[in-house]
């Protein structure tokens, strides 16, 4: 494995688009269902069973947190592994008043505001137990850490996921045209209540060797980093998108000095609007499972490489590694590649490596 030095410069290379021999690569180790991946979340892995947050004890994850640790020691990667808050829960959606139900692989959340009159008790989401429990299993990851590796922030959703679980999605869809006023107001409430729920978090978290880190994908960054999704723009034409969503997409990247936002192929047709903020970092792109294939996505992602860093995730095959080393600039390109285990990951990254 690279030493410190040379690691945190691949990541530093990375941000600022330099020419560099080979894209920087992380490791998501374990099943593509990430609630599977940690033994503490198995009794709540049940059919339609409302979890609460009194149900939860973070010290109740350790052994698995350190378990991933330990795993991805032995991976070569180069980025640093990051601890985040059980990533399989849908923690913005509870702490803004949403119930959540177990299923036999994660979890599911049902629509709560049926009434546009609630949307102040929405707004009060501190007052709520899942961010107080969100917030005790930060401290305890920060604990147990001891400096070892960073800790950040999980899948926390974005505005139009936030506001569509509050609605149910297909009433948020009626609601674009029905109402469209309340609307932006509940997207204002849900990107006010992500940042506060970062700045919390961040008065917590202590820097990594001089930096900090973006959960999920364990992106190192010089500075502080916000990442988020808009997983229900698909749902968007380009003209609603710019009237609802570009404004929240706006704030959020310029939230910090390092930003990156979570899309999906079915949402490519927001690229050149998200290209145009000049906040936004980096944009991370998902190999979707049915999805477009690798050589089908190449256009877009060359696309981003022409302005932004690209963060690619996904269970590429060797075929697929091949052809994005060979078809894609390594200058900004950073690779999250999901692998079973710690050997295939190895024999991933001896791919990239030229071996």
């Amino acid at each position: 494995m690279e030493n410190l030095q040379m690691r945190l410069d691949r990541h530093r290379r990375f941000w600022n688009m330099e020419e560099t021999d080979r894209p920087v690569v992380s490791f998501s180790l374990g099943s593509y269902f990430f609630a599977q991946r940690f033994e503490a979340a198995r009794p709540l892995l049940e059919h339609n069973m409302e979890i609460l947050p009194e149900m939860i004890d973070p010290k109740d994850f350790l052994p698995d947190y350190e378990r991933q640790y330990q795993e991805s020691l032995e991976t070569g990667q180069d980025a640093f592994w990051v601890a985040e808050p059980f990533a399989a829960l849908p923690w913005m959606e509870g702490m803004l008043g949403c119930k959540i139900y177990g299923a036999k692989e994660s979890f599911w959340v049902k629509s709560s505001l049926k009434d546009w009159d609630d949307l102040d008790k929405v707004a009060r989401f501190e007052d709520n137990p899942w961010f107080r429990k969100y917030i005790e299993f930060i401290e305890v990851l920060v604990e147990h850490s001891n400096g070892r590796y960073p800790v950040g922030q999980p899948i926390l959703r974005g505005p139009s996921d936030m506001a569509g679980t509050l609605r149910g999605q297909s009433q948020f869809v009626i609601d674009l045209y029905d109402s469209p006023a309340q609307v932006k107001s509940l997207l204002e409430i849900a990107t006010s209540a992500f940042i506060k729920v970062i700045r919390t978090q961040k008065k917590i978290i202590p820097e990594f060797h001089g930096g900090t880190s973006m959960g999920f994908y364990h992106a190192w960054t010089p500075g502080q980093c916000i990442w988020f999704q808009e997983d229900l723009s698909a749902l968007f034409s380009p003209t609603l998108y710019r009237d609802f969503l570009l404004e929240p997409d706006t704030v959020l990247s310029n939230a910090y000095p390092y930003s990156a936002i979570h899309l999906h192929p079915a949402s490519f047709f927001i690229l050149d609007d998200l290209l145009n903020i000049d906040g936004l970092t980096a944009i991370q792109v998902n190999l979707d499972v049915g999805g477009p294939s690798m050589e089908e996505m190449l256009p877009h992602l060359n696309k981003i490489l022409m302005r932004k860093p690209l963060i690619l995730w996904g269970a590429l095959s060797d075929d697929d590694i091949r052809l994005v080393l060979r078809e894609l600039p390594s200058r900004g390109l950073f690779l999250c590649l999901v692998a079973p285990t710690a050997k295939e990951a190895r024999h991933m990254m001896s791919i990239i490596k030229g071996g």
